[in-house]
């Protein structure tokens, strides 16, 4: 039976009674005295005379008895039983003995050793002291009983024989027992050792989860900085760089690198003064991470961004990108460096942290810009406003002077040439309110190419010279259902995404042309304007999302991302419908195909001066600006009207409400305290049945009419005395 350890045989120690002893123990130890004791039983005949056979055989069987029962107990699973009774019973036995023989024997002192030795493996150090010194007094006693003459006589004379077997079969079973203490010893010192390891271990493990604990907590520490850092920080370069070193620094990597749309690098950490390519991020590589994933790049993809970089191999590449933008981190690791599961959290963490902040530098940069375009919008609505007044006086100024003097007169030539003029500012208006989105819609049937041709002056000046225009178009006249002012957009914000897309040497190709589409359904023309340039193309996914608003391909600072997505808004509102062609390196080519209509029947009527049939109808002029009230008043009187004007709408109601015999009222739209929208509104409360038609000079807000007022006639300044004249005689009453 193998040995228990030692730590079992002496585990938790009791009181006086000692502790709970290991059953295997005393089963072993129950054996191995009872073994020399049944050895000391069969050698004794052999060397004692027959008659005194049974006389020394009796202590043999006397002591064996008691170890079988010890030995029992133990193995019934009562080892505490079983070791007093092999404590108890050894001891009264080898008293016994001293008394029976008369002497204290060696084999008796062999024996109490043996018993303390005993003792000590089952019961612990405790008891062993006490059953050392009952022993110890035991034998200290019966040497002074010896001494003193007080011990019997012996009954029993064993002879030197006997005793020399008795007193070998107790070493023996001395052996035994120092063996068992020295293997139990072995035992416990070998667990010990292992202890030791472990609890090293342990230490190691302890101490490495402190440092990793403590280097979680500064990648926390150092995130928390960065997202910290990042909510003053107002410009991109500065917020892809702070994520970049911040990163580098919180993660102990050996490079990273922060990816934009297309592949370009907007900011790197670690890569020292290397040459690095423009764009970095491939297309196939786009394919490897889906927005708000993380990956760890196979040995392959690694060794060839390394290349493309032009640094050494790292044992680890890891990517991680933006959920909502195409942001993308590159993160570079030693080949002894944190396991994947450390990284991929502060990786996602940055990640989102810049993504979160560019959305909001994209935020705050579309504010500002939608401010400052409606600050410009203002600006330009309230320039062209007071623009057309000035163009209405010169216009009708001019064609005023013309009508007094003789067609034969010199001064008709300077007239003509003041009206062409005029005629051509106001042109420039209506452009600068194309770029402003500020003038009303007024579809018409539109003759393409020419207006296209006519825009292009305007293109020249707003491009580069180093940027060259052609313009192509077919020799036949063609013709669009459509606001003018839409086409002209439409052309200006394709050509501005050219320019943008060019840089600063290229080329843009306009075209218009009449293609023929053949379906199943039917044949028919459609008519297509298309802007191509030699620029840098778009990617696949670029392509995608090339229509969403606030998506945009520019690299400029001030690029709105409203460009193609008001391009394909009117297009669709025209009946028509945006295609786009480009591949990455190869330029773009954005085609809008819109229906074609059939040209006007006939070139339009001139229309006549308009005198004497509405002889004496009285119209009210409401005007602000005095040149511009006389002006009109003028104009009207020239046609047979008789005209009056007031300066305010209050004042219109005033004179309305004295003398209610006007057919018309004619009113500016924007006035400091009455708008014309407001002065038919109140026209309309008070019950006058006057009609009422308004003068519009492209002023934003105040100058666009509600749901209520879209019923109201409306003429655009600056206005010829013709097309005044044939306006109010058309809607007055």
């Amino acid at each position: 039976m193998n040995a228990p350890s030692f730590s079992t045989q002496a585990a938790t120690e009791g009181g006086p009674t000692g502790q709970m002893p290991s059953p295997a123990l005393v089963a072993r130890l129950s054996k191995l005295i009872l073994g020399t004791t049944l050895l000391a039983a069969l050698v004794f005949p052999l060397v004692v005379p027959a008659y005194q056979f049974w006389v020394h055989l009796v202590a043999p069987l006397f002591f064996s008895m008691v170890y079988l029962i010890a030995w029992y107990l133990a193995a019934s699973n009562r080892p505490l039983a079983g070791a007093w009774v092999f404590i108890a019973i050894t001891w009264i036995g080898q008293m016994g003995v001293v008394l029976t023989t008369g002497a204290l024997t060696a084999q008796a002192l062999v024996s109490c050793m043996n018993l303390i030795l005993a003792t000590g493996f089952m019961l612990g150090k405790r008891v062993v002291v006490l059953v050392g010194t009952v022993c110890v007094a035991s034998v200290l006693s019966s040497i002074m009983a010896d001494y003193l003459g007080w011990l019997a006589v012996s009954s029993v004379q064993a002879n030197p024989e006997a005793g020399f077997v008795a007193l070998g079969c107790v070493v023996l079973a001395t052996a035994g027992l120092t063996y068992i203490g020295i293997e139990n010893l072995t035992a416990a010192l070998g667990e010990a050792d292992v202890s030791a390891r472990q609890a090293k271990e342990a230490l190691v493990e302890l101490e490495r989860a402190r440092q990793a604990d403590s280097e979680r907590s500064r990648r926390v520490e150092r995130l928390g900085t960065i997202a910290r850092d990042i909510v003053g920080l107002v410009e991109h370069g500065k917020l892809t760089q702070e994520i970049a070193i911040g990163l580098k620094d919180a993660l102990d990597a050996s490079v990273v690198i922060v990816l934009g749309r297309g592949g370009r690098i907007h900011a790197s950490a670690g890569l020292g003064q290397r040459e690095v390519p423009t764009e970095f991020f491939s297309e196939e590589f786009e394919q490897l991470l889906s927005p708000g994933g993380f990956t760890v790049l196979d040995q392959k993809t690694t060794q060839k961004f390394c290349s493309r970089l032009n640094i050494d191999h790292f044992g680890t590449l890891m990517a991680a990108r933006g959920m909502q933008t195409s942001v993308t981190l590159l993160v570079f690791g030693g080949d002894e460096w944190l396991a994947p599961g450390d990284v991929e959290w502060p990786v996602q963490v940055a990640t989102n942290l810049l993504e979160s902040a560019m959305i909001r530098l994209e935020s705050e940069g579309r504010l500002v810009q939608a401010q400052k375009m409606e600050a410009l919008n203002r600006l330009s609505a309230g320039i062209a406003h007071d623009f057309n007044n000035l163009l209405t006086i010169i216009l009708g100024g001019a064609e005023l002077v013309g009508h007094k003097a003789k067609p034969n007169d010199p001064i008709q030539q300077h007239l003509g040439r003041i009206r062409e003029a005029g005629s051509r500012a106001a042109s420039l208006t209506s452009k600068l309110m194309t770029f402003t989105r500020g003038a009303p819609k007024n579809r018409e049937i539109v003759e393409l190419t020419t207006l296209a041709s006519d825009l292009l002056p305007v293109l020249r000046r707003t491009i580069e010279e180093s940027i060259h225009i052609e313009y192509s178009c077919d020799n036949e006249e063609i013709w669009v259902d459509a606001d003018p002012i839409d086409v002209e957009r439409i052309i200006l914000n394709l050509v501005a995404n050219a320019r943008d897309a060019i840089g600063d040497v290229g080329r843009i190709d306009i075209g218009v042309e009449i293609r023929p589409i053949s379906d199943r359904e039917q044949n028919y023309k459609q008519v297509v304007l298309w802007v191509q340039d030699d620029g840098e193309g778009m990617s696949l996914d670029t392509r995608i999302r090339v229509f969403e608003p606030f998506f945009t391909t520019r690299k400029g600072k001030g690029a709105t991302g409203l460009g193609l997505s008001i391009v394909y808004g009117v297009a669709q509102a025209l009946g028509g419908d945006v295609y786009v062609d480009s591949e990455k390196g190869m330029g773009t080519c954005v085609e809008v195909h819109l229906p074609m209509v059939a040209a006007p029947s006939g070139p339009p009527a001139e229309r006549k001066l308009v005198t004497a049939s509405v002889s004496g109808a009285r119209v009210l002029v409401v005007e602000d600006d005095p040149d511009v009230r006389d002006t009109v008043c003028e104009m009207l009187r020239l046609g047979g009207f008789v005209a009056e004007s007031v300066s305010s709408g209050e004042e219109a109601l005033r004179v309305l409400s004295e003398r209610d015999r006007y057919r018309l009222v004619v009113s500016d739209v924007i006035m400091p305290s009455m708008s014309g929208f407001e002065l038919a509104q109140a026209m309309k409360t008070k019950g006058f049945d006057t009609p009422i038609a308004l003068i519009s000079g492209y002023a934003r807000g105040g100058d666009t009419p509600g749901d209520e007022h879209q019923d109201i006639p409306r003429i655009t300044k600056p206005f010829t005395m013709s097309d005044l004249l044939l306006f109010v005689q058309r809607h007055m009453a």
